[in-house]
């Protein structure tokens, strides 16, 4: 997909692309730990996490 000059791999959804933040990883213990300090930044921004393990997080819905 192209749109004006920019370029879109049409395997990344575009949900992706229209967010503050996109976190396509798995929970390692490190990155749970840094979004667990993050929580209450990022309540009210249009974050998406996918992966293995998120429940993880002690603050998640």
């Amino acid at each position: 997909m192209r749109t004006r000059g920019s370029v879109h791999d049409a395997r990344v959804p575009l949900a992706y692309i229209y967010t503050d933040l996109g976190n396509p990883f798995r929970a390692f213990w490190n990155r749970v730990e840094l979004f667990d300090l993050l929580a209450q930044f990022l309540q009210d921004k249009k974050v998406i996490i996918a992966g293995g393990h998120w429940d993880r997080l002690k603050h998640h819905d």
